[in-house]
Order: structure tokens, then sequence, then C-alpha cells
């Protein structure tokens, strides 16, 4: 008799832990997907994530912002007067012309009266010929000769005026010559007027 309870209470046990064991299972077993998503989702706790949620990975490549314009290129300085020749009317003759050579190479002339170019016209002047120019200035130190002749400013009103004038780096200048100037800038007017003829002048309409 005292056998059969014992056996009886092993076996009552043994069925008590069994079902406990299937309710724990239950209770403990989560779905592999939901286990799948909740392990992809945790991260640690720390001070750099505190929320614990884990984010996703930064691109190995910097983003970089386009700029809203293309900066415009530069523009190349407006040309300049480098050489000009001016001749004024007479008591008589004497041609009235202008003549004017940029630093771009353009040269335009424009024939007043008593030449044979009347209006006005423009040519190319080579880098070759300014070179010429420069040096036959160089040679009759134009830079370091009087602003006016005659030096006193009074000028024989019956005589053509010549105002030549030049441009050279930083210095310039400008020679108002009536008359009484030396034999040195008569032969550079003389020169500057040589090369005038050398050029193959194109007449322009007048620009209005």
């Amino acid at each position: 008799m005292k056998y059969s309870l014992l056996i009886f209470s092993l076996l009552a046990s043994l069925l008590l832990w069994s079902s406990c064991s299937r309710k724990r299972a239950a209770v403990t077993e989560v779905p592999a997907e939901v286990a799948q998503v909740q392990e992809e989702s945790a991260a640690p706790i720390s001070i750099m994530n505190p929320t614990g949620v884990r984010k996703p990975p930064a691109a190995d490549t910097p983003v970089v912002e386009e700029p809203a314009g293309k900066p415009e290129p530069p523009k190349p300085p407006a040309p300049f007067v480098q050489v000009s020749l001016r001749k004024t009317a007479c008591y008589g003759k004497c041609p009235v012309y202008e003549l004017k050579i940029y630093s771009n190479g353009k040269a335009t002339y424009t024939g007043k009266a008593n030449v044979e170019r009347l209006g006005n016209y423009e040519a190319l002047f080579t880098a070759e010929k300014m070179l010429q120019l420069e040096a036959r200035a160089a040679a009759i130190n134009y830079f370091d000769l009087s602003e006016n002749y005659p030096s006193s400013k009074i000028g024989i009103p019956d005589l053509p005026n010549t105002i030549s004038y030049l441009k050279i780096g930083e210095r310039e200048k400008q020679i108002f010559n009536n008359h009484d100037a030396p034999a040195a800038l008569l032969e550079f007017e003389q020169f500057v007027e040589s090369l005038v003829e050398t050029l193959a002048w194109k007449q322009v309409e007048q620009k209005q």
C-alpha cells in the first residue's frame, strides 16, 4: 500500500512538472520573425546612443552640395589707347586727322581735311610695329621731354598743332607741339606718320 502511494505521488509530481514546463515554454517562446526584428533593432544603450535604437550606418561618401551658380570667369581688361597722334588745322591746307592705336592691336584713323583718307578707318597694328615705336620713343627719351612746345605755351595761331600721346606700362605722357620743338620730337612724329602709311586701312561707317 505504501509503495502504491509513493508511486502515485511520483507520477503526479511528474505530470505537474511537465505541465508547468509546457506553460513556461509557451510564455517565453517568440516567433522566429519577431526575434529577428528584435535582434536587428536592438543596440546597446550608451552615452552616444541613449535610446538603444540602432541607427542605419552613415554613407561612406560625404554629401557635397552643388553651388547655386558657377562663378563667372574674370573679364579681360578693356583695351586702352597706347599711342595717339592728332594734327589740327592751320592757315592753309594742312592735313587734319587723328590716329589712335589701342593695346589690343586695333588702330583707328579719322581723316578730317586735306588727307587722302577722309572719314573713319580701322586697321591692325602688329606687336612688331609697336615694339619699333616704343624703341624709337625710348631712343629720344620721350617721357623726359617737355609737355609743351614752346615752353611758354604761347603758340602761333596760323601754325598747325601736333598732339602726341604715349603710354608704356605705368608711364604716360602727352606732348603739345606748336613750334620750337626739338628735332628728336619732330622725327618721332614723322616716324609715327610713316607707320600709318604701312597699315592696311579699311573704311568703316561712323557710329552714331
